[in-house]
């Protein structure tokens, strides 16, 4: 036998595959054989045959991977001139339309048979490979829609924390309501191919901010005016509901008195602040006229010091308002520590060989 593509054979008989499509020339020499010995009887048959060519699939699938969740593969074929179109889809679902769309109702991976016929009968096959992923979810909840501004942490619970928040800063899935304003904060989960996004509204309105000032000391004959700033409603500590709160001196008790008032503005956002007002009754003490000695810082919050400049030998006692003494010392000692007493007016009563000093303390 000779193929005609370059291929022999002396089988009887033979079946032969052309690698190409084309025309070819095939013979066969018969020769008759007797007694196993070859004589001059022969002849030889000879015949065309033609190879058509596979026809070209020109197909194509929308993705190689998508989510579980409201998935959709497309498949086109774009070639018109077949006379036959077949999809087989994996799930023992297929359809003979040229173009057409699919999902999945299970996860994994399906091996796509994709299968024309030319109108010359011959036929072509192609294989795409899908992977349909775990369906993702990018929902959050435990944040509501409006806030007043505040620096109280919000704890955000996502379905997966795998994913990224934008539009609004989020650390650790915490949120600090600070910054008025509107926001649109999503929540992104992706994997491989696959992405989930939800997105919710997110609005922080403006708090007050009353401005009370710095804790102080009035003298019994002094009055003091707080103002609480802009705002529609005021609630006092001392049932007082103005913007305004008039301390007198000599009608309220001696010592440090709380004051706090909240605040509330016309979006129904509440705000507070808190001051430490002492009174001075104390009429016995003398202003301080000591040279060498002074003490700082005053007020003061933690601790005080006793600046000896010329190093004389002295001792101190620090006493509250009803002259209680709570601490003492001497000049070894110049630095006091008044972090576990409470707020206050105080008196540190210091005696050298040449005199007593006193200095109001206030303890913040």
């Amino acid at each position: 036998w000779d193929f005609g593509d370059g291929v022999l054979s002396t089988f009887k008989k033979m079946k032969h595959t052309y690698a190409n499509n084309g025309k070819f020339h095939v013979s066969v020499e018969i020769i008759t054989y007797v007694n196993v010995m070859p004589t001059g009887c022969k002849d030889t048959l000879n015949f065309d045959i033609n190879v058509l060519p596979n026809p070209l699939i020109s197909a194509n699938v929308s993705d190689s991977a998508q989510c579980l969740a409201n998935n959709l593969f497309s498949y086109t074929n774009t070639d018109t001139s077949m006379s036959s179109y077949q999809w087989q889809f994996g799930d023992f679902d297929s359809s003979s339309s040229r173009n057409i769309q699919h999902s999945y109702v299970y996860k994994g991976i399906y091996n796509v048979i994709h299968t024309v016929k030319a109108i010359n009968g011959c036929n072509s096959t192609a294989i795409f490979k899908l992977n349909v992923l775990t369906s993702l979810n990018s929902n959050f909840y435990g944040m509501d829609t409006v806030y007043c501004a505040s620096n109280k942490p919000i704890t955000i619970l996502p379905y997966m924390n795998s994913g990224k928040f934008t539009g609004y800063p989020v650390s650790n899935n915490i949120i600090i309501p600070n910054k008025p304003g509107s926001y649109t904060l999503k929540h992104v989960v992706s994997l491989a191919n696959c992405s989930d996004s939800t997105s919710k509204n997110l609005r922080i309105n403006e708090s007050p901010k009353p401005q009370l000032g710095n804790d102080t000391l009035i003298l019994s004959s002094q009055s003091l005016t707080l103002d609480a700033g802009a705002a529609i409603a005021y609630v006092w500590n001392n049932g007082s509901t103005s913007q305004t709160l008039t301390i007198d001196g000599q009608k309220v008790p001696k010592g440090t008195t709380v004051y706090r008032v909240t605040a509330t503005n016309n979006l129904n956002c509440k705000g507070s602040d808190t001051i430490y007002v002492s009174v001075d009754y104390h009429t016995q003490v003398m202003p301080s006229e000591t040279s060498c000695l002074s003490i700082y810082p005053n007020p003061v919050t933690n601790f005080l010091t006793i600046s000896n400049a010329s190093n004389v030998k002295f001792e101190w006692h620090l006493l509250n308002e009803t002259s209680v003494k709570l601490m003492n010392g001497n000049n070894e000692t110049t630095q006091l520590d008044l972090s576990s007493i409470s707020r206050g007016l105080y008196f540190l009563e210091i005696k050298t060989n040449e005199k007593t000093s006193t200095f109001k303390v206030i303890k913040f």
